[in-house]
C-alpha cells in the first residue's frame, strides 16, 4: 500500500486496519448514490434499489465480499463514456473512488493492486447497455477499460449496478444491516 493512497482513504474516513468501517462507508456510499440516481420526480413508479453480498473467507479475519448495488435510477449518461482510460485525475465520485481506493488498500497482497470496479449502466433514451471496469492506476490516478456496448434490444429502461470486491468483516456486515433497515 501506498501512503499516498492511505492518505486519501483516510481523507475519506477510513483508516486502511479498519475493515468492518471500510466495508461499511464502502457500500453506504454506494447505497447513497443509488437512491440519488432513484430520487422523487425521475419516474412515475416506485423505484428499486438492491443490495447484494456474497462471502469468500480467505481466513480467521479476512473476508471478501462481493459487493453490488443495483438502482432502476436514471443511469450514468454521457460522462461516464467519457473517463479517459488512464488518469490522474479524479473523475469518478466520492462513492466510487471511496471503493476503488478501499479495495486497493485493503485486499491481501497480489488481489489488490488494479482491484477492478465494474459498472454497468444505462440511460432510458440510449440504444445499449454500458460495461466499464476502473481500477486504480500505478501513478495513483484511475485506469478504465474501453466501454462495451450491448444492444438494449427495444427495451426502455434505465438503471446502473456497480460491482466490486472489498474486505470487510462481520461488523460491517452488522452495521450495514442496521444502516439498511431504517
Amino acid at each position: 500500500m501506498t501512503e499516498r493512497l492511505a492518505e486519501r482513504l483516510r481523507v475519506l474516513g477510513i483508516e486502511p486496519e479498519e475493515s468492518g468501517k471500510g466495508l461499511f462507508l464502502c457500500v453506504r456510499e454506494l447505497v447513497e448514490n443509488a437512491i440519488r440516481a432513484v430520487s422523487p420526480g425521475t419516474a412515475t413508479q416506485p423505484h428499486v434499489v438492491e443490495v447484494a453480498l456474497t462471502e469468500q473467507h480467505l481466513g480467521a479475519d479476512d473476508t471478501i465480499f462481493n459487493v453490488s448495488v443495483s438502482d432502476d435510477g436514471c443511469g450514468f449518461g454521457g460522462w461516464w463514456h467519457g473517463v479517459p482510460c488512464a488518469s490522474s485525475a479524479r473523475p469518478i465520485g466520492r462513492g466510487l473512488e471511496t471503493c476503488l481506493l478501499w479495495a486497493d488498500i485493503s485486499l491481501p497482497t497480489g488481489r489488490g493492486e488494479g482491484n477492478p470496479l465494474t459498472v454497468i449502466t444505462t440511460t432510458r433514451e440510449s440504444p445499449s447497455i454500458s460495461r466499464r471496469s476502473v481500477c486504480i492506476h500505478p501513478n495513483g490516478g484511475f485506469a478504465a477499460s474501453p466501454v462495451q456496448r450491448m444492444p438494449k434490444e427495444g427495451a426502455s429502461f434505465a438503471g446502473s449496478r456497480v460491482s466490486v470486491a472489498l474486505i470487510g468483516s462481520r461488523a460491517g456486515v452488522d452495521k450495514l444491516h442496521a444502516y439498511l433497515s431504517r
